[in-house]
């Protein structure tokens, strides 16, 4: 009797020690994907808004929950920019999280998942030279209770003779922040709200 409950007691210390160090190794983890992102997003500090999450998680998202999504890339100059905006917005308004997620190596190897992921947002995007859907950068997402509510990708087709310093001035920054807080609101709202306006943020 005496064996068994030492045999007890060893085998919950290290099932207790498994568990610890897995939640060590989860926050290691976390804190490596900040550390990776502000280094990548050098407009940015550390004290931003954005979760990384891959695209298998931004799918379910889109197909299942509720949140915002911000596909990007940080070799991109509007991606950059764009993130920069849309961070001081989200902290200014304490809008806690919006989903990061780097689309661009699925795009570029035209993945099983990134098609499913332009057959999701299909009709929020623009086409290519070969008349196919196409996730430009930067686009952003609302999505609530797996339905798209509204869509940004204002600058992912910009002119190449523009700049996004050029681009982005206190009259666009301000409008966008009212389009992004209205769709703040929207996620917010009861089931029996109604959007007001079109899905696409203009």
């Amino acid at each position: 009797m005496k064996k068994i409950k030492i045999s007890l007691i060893i085998a919950i210390a290290i099932v207790g020690a498994f568990l610890i160090y897995k939640k060590f190794e989860n926050v290691n983890t976390e804190q490596k994907e900040i550390d990776k992102f502000v280094s990548d997003y050098t407009l940015i500090t550390e004290n931003h808004v954005f979760k990384i999450i891959n695209i298998d998680e931004s799918i379910n998202i889109l197909n299942n929950k509720t949140g915002v999504i911000f596909f990007c890339n940080p070799g991109s100059d509007w991606c950059q920019h764009y993130a920069k905006i849309l961070d001081d917005i989200a902290l200014e308004n304490s809008i806690e999280k919006i989903y990061y997620v780097d689309i661009k190596d699925d795009r570029n190897l035209n993945s099983n998942k990134y098609r499913k992921l332009v057959t999701i947002l299909q009709d929020y995007l623009d086409t290519d030279d070969t008349g196919n859907k196409r996730l430009s950068m930067p686009n952003l997402t609302f999505i609530k209770n797996g339905e798209i509510i509204a869509n940004d990708n204002r600058t992912s087709l910009v002119s190449s003779d523009t700049t996004p310093e050029e681009y982005w001035t206190r009259e666009k920054i301000l409008t966008f922040k009212n389009k992004i807080i209205e769709s703040i609101l929207l996620l917010e709202a009861d089931e029996t709200s109604t959007p007001s306006e079109e899905n696409q943020i203009n």
